[in-house]
């Protein structure tokens, strides 16, 4: 598996928000501190309007309107590309 790494783009969004929801909940969850994944979920949202303004934002770089965020690819096959990781650029 071969991975690329970009500048994101707006057609990322809802991919990248998906992705962060994966992580959250595969490494936030606690049991012991009350961390659940339905109190994860009940407090972002990760995929509703406004989570996915904000990453767009992110991606338009901000005020600045410099790079914002960077995406990471796996090249899965021909022409078959994952999101598998992203950066934030502040």
């Amino acid at each position: 598996m071969k991975i690329q790494v970009r500048e994101g783009e707006l057609g990322d969004a809802v991919a990248l928000c998906r992705l962060r929801r994966r992580v959250w909940l595969s490494c936030y969850v606690n049991a012991e501190q009350g961390i659940t994944k339905e109190r994860i979920l009940s407090v972002y949202r990760f995929t509703d309007r406004e989570s996915l303004a904000i990453m767009r934002e992110a991606l338009l770089g901000g005020e600045g309107g410099e790079v914002g965020v960077f995406v990471a690819e796996a090249l899965l096959q021909r022409e078959i590309r994952k999101v598998v990781g992203f950066g934030g650029v502040g």
